[in-house]
């Protein structure tokens, strides 16, 4: 999980192409640039409007707006141009028809957890259905209820309309009112703190930061972990391969900084390993935080150290 900065898209969310949208529906609110005659429309008027529509409607008639006007899926071009062509809970690759913009508070109902059957929400966070601040580019493994069809008696996983809080330091949201009385148990993408909660090895498993001082961060760290489905086999062996091939580069240079007399093969060395390193931790490239952790792994060994700062990672 890497942070998304969500400031990032305002300006291009208050400025799609028509042509990119092109819905029969939103015709009346598009606007034509007076420079260069290209037509724009804004999502805040999209989202406006959208909120003007469900209001006052039953759930079950909101439950059918929402099918019939998934308008949200006008951000994936800018969220996927802006944030990489990945999955912003696991950090891995997106394949076609794998990908969706899940609602972080779910839009229908919210259960604390599915052991209990507790339901926080029965008619959801409706009023957040459009608004692009509770939006996350998610994989279907993250987000759909399903099992790990690679390990044996494996317990179903990934966040569906699951939203557990802390329920005894906050409390439940009132409809259309502020969420910040709320303290979700699931970690954010979009908040910088929460990212730092999770850590890797070099086999590719993910775990609770160790320097996670509070309990409640370790919990929430484990419960996110459960319900993105970030510990399947088939991440932790991606997460590996990552982990690999960074960590070949910084000990080759190692190696050739220390033991090769050729100046040319020192800077080759150097030169592949910068080249590899800044191409795998680069925010839109799949599981740059394993690389990240990687990175500051060896930055702790000596001899190692010096490498990662010569190069100035």
């Amino acid at each position: 999980m890497r942070f998304i900065n969500l400031n990032n898209i305002k300006i291009k969310i208050k400025r799609i192409k028509w042509q990119d949208v092109n819905k029969k529906h939103l015709k009346d609110l598009v606007y034509t640039d007076p420079k260069s005659g290209e037509e724009y429309i804004s999502w805040l008027d999209i989202m406006k409007r959208h909120n003007e529509n469900i209001k006052g409607l039953t759930k079950e008639e909101r439950s059918k707006y929402f099918t019939n006007n998934p308008d949200w899926n006008i951000l994936q071009r800018i969220m996927i141009e802006e944030f990489g062509y990945k999955c912003w809970y696991s950090e891995a690759p997106i394949g076609n028809g794998e990908f969706e913009i899940d609602h972080f508070r779910p839009k229908n109902r919210a259960k604390q957890d599915d052991n209990s059957k507790t339901i926080n929400k029965s008619d959801g966070y409706w009023w957040l259905a459009y608004d692009y601040e509770n939006y996350r580019l998610s994989g279907t493994q993250s987000n759909k209820r399903r099992r790990d069809k690679l390990r044996d008696n494996s317990e179903t996983e990934g966040k569906g309309d699951i939203f557990p809080l802390d329920l005894i330091n906050g409390k439940i949201v009132n409809d259309e009112q502020s969420i910040f009385c709320e303290k979700p148990l699931l970690l954010d993408p979009i908040v910088s703190n929460d990212v730092g909660l999770l850590t890797f090895d070099e086999g590719g498993s993910i775990l609770p930061n160790p320097m996670t001082i509070e309990d409640f961060d370790k919990k929430r760290a484990e419960i996110s972990i459960k319900l993105y489905h970030l510990d399947s086999d088939q991440l932790e062996t991606a997460r590996c391969q990552v982990w690999s091939i960074c960590s070949k580069v910084i000990e080759d240079a190692y190696i050739y900084l220390t033991e090769s007399d050729s100046t040319e093969v020192k800077k080759l060395a150097l030169k592949t390993c910068a080249e590899t390193i800044i191409e795998r931790m680069n925010p839109k490239s799949e599981f740059s935080a394993v690389a990240k952790v990687c990175v500051n792994t060896y930055r702790k060994r000596k001899g190692y150290c010096d490498i990662i700062e010569i190069l100035g990672l």
